[in-house]
């Protein structure tokens, strides 16, 4: 017979309730949001619809979570 462990709930918050300062205008802060990007792979435009990103809510700058670029 197996046994089942229980689920802990995490104690970390989930990344959609994280807020970071912006390190590019520092006076914003990045949120999590679902994007489409486009990237060129070679002579096509690639997009991909609901690619997760944090965005600066003052000046727009965009990082790309690494997970989702690899």
């Amino acid at each position: 017979m197996s046994e089942t462990a229980e689920e802990k709930p995490s104690s970390t918050p989930y990344p959609q309730e994280v807020e970071l300062a912006c390190p590019e205008c520092r006076s914003g802060m990045i949120h999590l949001r679902y994007i489409t990007y486009f990237t060129w792979l070679h002579d096509e435009l690639i997009s991909v619809p609901n690619f997760p990103a944090w965005v600066c809510d003052v000046c727009g700058r965009r990082e790309y979570d690494m997970r989702a670029i690899s």
